[in-house]
């Protein structure tokens, strides 16, 4: 197999674009950036010595939104000074955007709305309840919300005793309601840690701990499945 020629698309081309935070292929083929303005704060040790997202930022960021047209990726909005922690960009539909933050946490009887739907010029529409140890968000043309999980989101942690993201892989409705989630068949293992997803055309693709299958889904459906000999990816990408 010859070695692929990799030819640049698009570029951040401003001096100020800021630090990326987020990075996502969009349902339309252009992908999607978000880059923080202000000094990142966003990481926070526990008593482990483990380095985790916060939930909240401790102070407000400014945020802008890219779309990477060809050459160069141009402006979609500006958000201002706004404590969300924003890890994942999707595009939803030709006029919105979903925000999301990989980290929700349950206090009594409610939880954090850790996505958000925006209009594409920055204006909030609503939010929604996504569930904690969110891996990877993909939004597919007909706008359900696919959020792959990584362990804490599968088992629990920051207050959530049934996590959401307990099957490790769950599609919702714009209103947050579930479409579907992930049922292995025979000789497939539950999702412990989903560690990568790729949701292009009709399809999501999954990569998920234990046994590291590749794993073809249509309409909620498993389609196929292999064995294949990469263990541990956490990112894939389909051609053809």
């Amino acid at each position: 197999m010859p070695d692929p020629i990799l030819d640049p698309y698009s570029s951040l081309s401003e001096a100020d674009a800021g630090e990326v935070v987020a990075f996502g292929p969009g349902w339309d083929g252009l992908p999607y950036i978000v880059t923080a303005l202000d000094p990142l704060d966003y990481r926070t040790p526990d008593s482990g010595g483990a380095i985790f997202p916060e939930i909240h930022l401790d102070r407000p960021q400014s945020y802008r939104i890219y779309r990477g047209d060809p050459g160069t990726a141009s402006l979609a909005t500006t958000i201002e000074q706004d404590a969300f922690n924003i890890h994942q960009v999707q595009p939803m539909g030709h006029d919105g955007i979903l925000l999301t933050s990989c980290r929700c946490q349950y206090r009594e009887d409610r939880a954090d709305e850790n996505g958000r739907l925006c209009q594409i010029d920055g204006g909030f529409l609503h939010g929604i309840i996504l569930g904690d140890g969110i891996q990877d968000v993909g939004v597919m043309r007909d706008g359900l919300i696919w959020t792959s999980y990584f362990d804490e989101g599968v088992f629990g942690n920051v207050g959530w005793s049934e996590p959401l993201g307990s099957t490790g892989l769950v599609a919702r409705r714009p209103d947050g309601k579930v479409a579907h989630t992930f049922e292995p068949p025979n000789g497939l293992d539950r999702i412990c840690d989903c560690y990568a997803m790729n949701a292009c055309g009709n399809d999501v693709w999954i990569c998920y701990y234990t046994d590291f299958p590749l794993v073809q889904i249509r309409n909620g459906r498993i389609q196929a499945h292999w064995q294949i000999p990469v263990r541990g990816a956490d990112a894939f990408a389909i051609s053809g």
